[in-house]
């Protein structure tokens, strides 16, 4: 036994090596393509390879997915098949399909890009997306990596940026970049300011605060003509140069931009391998990709908490757990959710059974009815705050009455802290299930992750910082 546990050993550390000698770490390789179509037919189309420094992320590429995306990026030899190097990630198209738009065959167009180190050997890019029905992969385009006529990025001329705090080299710790949009040369003060209160936030929130010296943390931002950036629901049209904007899917909260390039230019002037966004607003709002960027407005009073579930989405793949906010999708129930804290209990048993606490019923009995009835009220108001255009200061009110109000109903003691499985989640009250009663994912009541979140944000800090 000893033998064949040995000779696995020799095997897969062989099988790593050789990866490490195909690829050329002192060179970071992006492909830019536009994503095309709808929610029953997608394409993409190739745009154009772009060379950045040296590859920020481990050199140990092993066991590099986690199975939570809708896509899936793959660098193999060619003729062999060897994969060098994985990836897997969601994107904005990926939510356009589940949009009305995109269920009615409304094309859409959307840039994306991914980056992998250079290989040194004759290489084929395949780019996958996820086939809910029959649970596999299904490869969209595979092209060869091309020797030549690779385009050095153009490292925005204005911008500006700064350490906060460095724990070694950027191969072996997770390098995390706050990029700023809407602030002006006369914000750069604040956007720094704003980059350490809301990280500080962050890194007092585990698992974050316990593994902080698996990190580096740096900030950067390219000043804008304007200050903040598009809101518009209540007509104001101030361009930041990321191309950030509120109402994105017609979701008044939702903030994103379409257009990575320059957020990526930005970016490869720095060693990365996690997004931050802050956009210079008071307004209520973010948004979260999972391997793409998370992005929150930075004085809200609710900053602090979107921030860091927003950070959830794009880090570890997390799930929204809340079920009762009005969304920009579709949704039904259908198969296994692919986030890591979301079941519709196949078997009649979770994903995180290893988590559950001992002796914990399946499905978990909570006041579901009552948590509803309180949030249709505050659901009500919420609206209406939004159609009239309200000031601010009301929606913060209200999120102030809602965390009152409904502290009732998620802070039992006898559920505190129980792992199981709690009906509504993913956007449905009925037939998907979360792990515990609260979560900085389902609610803003809670400043913290509960025990599978956490667990998942553990595996992903140790996957990226284990050279």
């Amino acid at each position: 036994m000893f033998r064949i546990f040995l000779l696995l050993i020799l095997v897969f550390t062989g099988l790593s090596c050789s990866t490490q000698r195909n690829l050329d770490f002192s060179t970071t390789i992006r492909f830019e393509y536009s994503h095309v179509g709808h929610a029953w037919e997608e394409k993409v189309v190739p745009d154009r390879w772009v060379t950045e420094g040296p590859w920020p992320g481990p050199e140990d590429l092993s066991d590099s997915l986690a199975g939570h995306a809708l896509y899936r990026a793959e660098l193999k030899i060619m003729n062999s098949g060897t994969v060098l190097y994985a990836t897997e990630f969601n994107s904005i198209f990926g939510e356009y399909k589940t949009t009305q738009d995109g269920l009615d065959s409304v094309v859409q167009i959307f840039r994306e890009s991914v980056r992998f180190p250079k290989p040194v050997v004759s290489a084929d890019l395949v780019l996958s997306v996820w086939n809910d029905s029959l649970g596999i992969f299904h490869p969209m385009l595979s092209l060869r990596v091309p020797d030549s006529g690779l385009v050095p990025f153009s490292p925005p001329v204005r911008q500006v940026g700064r350490d906060f705090f460095l724990s070694g080299e950027p191969q072996g710790k997770v390098d995390v970049l706050i990029l700023g949009d809407g602030y002006t040369e006369a914000d750069t003060a604040k956007f720094f300011n704003d980059a350490g209160r809301l990280s500080g936030h962050l890194f007092n929130t585990e698992p974050f605060l316990s593994m902080k010296d698996r990190f580096n943390l740096r900030a950067a931002m390219i000043p804008s003509e304007t200050e903040g950036i598009p809101d518009p629901v209540n007509q104001k049209w101030a361009q930041g140069p990321l191309g950030f904007t509120y109402n994105f899917f017609n979701s008044d909260r939702y903030i994103l931009s379409s257009d990575p390039g320059m957020i990526m230019n930005l970016a490869a002037s720095y060693p990365w391998d996690v997004l931050l966004v802050l956009v210079n607003s008071r307004k209520y709002g973010g948004g979260g990709i999972y391997n793409l960027y998370a992005v929150s407005a930075s004085d809200n009073e609710q900053s602090p908490y979107v921030f860091i579930h927003e950070f959830g989405h794009s880090f570890a793949g997390l799930g929204d757990e809340y079920y009762t906010s009005q969304i920009a999708y579709v949704v039904k129930a259908g198969p296994e959710p692919r986030e890591p804290n979301l079941s519709s209990l196949p078997g009649g048993r979770p994903k995180w059974e290893s988590l559950l606490s001992p002796g914990v019923r399946i499905p978990t009995p909570w006041n579901q009815s009552g948590y509803d009835s309180a949030m249709v009220e505050i659901q009500k108001k919420r609206r209406e705050l939004t159609a009239s255009g309200a000031p601010v200061s009301e929606m913060e009110a209200l999120f102030r009455h809602e965390k009152q109000l409904t502290r009732f109903f998620l802070s039992p003691d006898s559920l505190m802290g129980i792992t199981g499985a709690f009906e509504g989640g993913g956007y449905l009250a009925k037939g998907v299930y979360r792990p515990e009663i609260d979560c900085i994912m389902f609610s803003r009541n809670r400043p913290a992750f509960c025990k599978v979140c956490e667990s998942e944000i553990r595996k992903r800090i140790e996957k990226l910082s284990r050279n």
